[in-house]
């Protein structure tokens, strides 16, 4: 995911949130010394914790009730392709911001983007295949952070 031009991953295993984030993004949230500190390391912490409010973007259902519940006008754009899929844009015109849906097979979102300084993106890809997530190696745990 992405927004703001900060661009993070998150994973969530067994009720442990995960999250690693760019240069950027750390240097966005804790400074220099942050985005050093945490270069290409692993946060975790309860996902009913700390990281609560990162961990509900895994859950699709509610991820998508909060992308497509509060959006304006809606119309139908161009046909494009998108990582390789062919889509159907429909752009809300009151807000910004684009939902690129799959035009062949099922009708599957492939992105929401949106341009700007509170621009951003997510990506859904893989549906309907098995996942199998561990929890990445040496993580930090965010309760030792103080």
């Amino acid at each position: 995911m992405s927004e703001n031009g900060l661009s993070f991953r998150i994973i969530v295993v067994k009720d442990v949130v995960y999250i690693n984030g760019s240069d950027a993004f750390w240097r966005h949230f804790g400074g220099t010394a942050a985005a050093q500190l945490f270069h290409g390391k692993w946060l975790r912490g309860p996902a009913t914790g700390q990281l609560a409010s990162v961990a509900v973007l895994t859950d699709l259902q509610t991820l998508f009730n909060r992308l497509l519940a509060s959006h304006g006008t809606l119309a139908k754009g161009g046909t494009s392709t998108v990582h390789g899929q062919k889509v159907v844009a429909v752009n809300d015109k009151t807000r910004g911001g684009t939902l690129y849906v799959a035009t062949t097979g099922k009708p599957y979102p492939i992105e929401i983007s949106k341009t700007g300084p509170q621009g951003g993106h997510v990506i859904f890809d893989r549906y309907n295949e098995s996942v199998s997530l561990s929890p990445p190696a040496n993580s930090i745990d965010v309760s030792k952070l103080r």
